[in-house]
């Protein structure tokens, strides 16, 4: 399902809004919690449903639904990627990490080189 949150104006007042997307109509009630996942983030919504105001099928077949919501809540963790890095990507830095240890193992042989002279 897909959500899309917003404002509506109902009778000259602007209210928090969601709209829902789906191959069947949502009937969402209460507190709800959503999770969406990007490549860059995940993003937490939380919110109360007050009414459902609009109800509508497109001729693909897709069902759209929206509600007036209140108290809504959102988390955004841009710490968390959506991309785990691929076995190729953690070789080649496990690669760089080695030459790069051995390039400082060969400095500290040159500079004890160097004290002996």
């Amino acid at each position: 399902m897909e959500y899309v949150f917003g404002e509506v104006k109902r009778n000259g007042i602007v209210y928090d809004a969601v709209k829902t997307k789906d191959r069947m109509h949502s009937d969402l009630a209460g507190t709800c919690q959503v999770k969406r996942s990007f490549d860059n983030a995940v993003i937490y919504d939380r919110f109360s449903i007050v009414e459902k105001y609009w109800s509508q099928e497109d001729e693909e077949g897709n069902c759209y639904d929206s509600y007036v919501i209140k108290d809504h809540y959102r988390y955004e963790d841009k710490f968390t990627p959506g991309i785990v890095p691929t076995e190729q990507e953690i070789t080649d830095q496990e690669i760089a990490v080695m030459e790069a240890e051995q390039l400082i193992t060969d400095l500290d042989i040159r500079v004890m080189e160097l004290e002996l002279r």
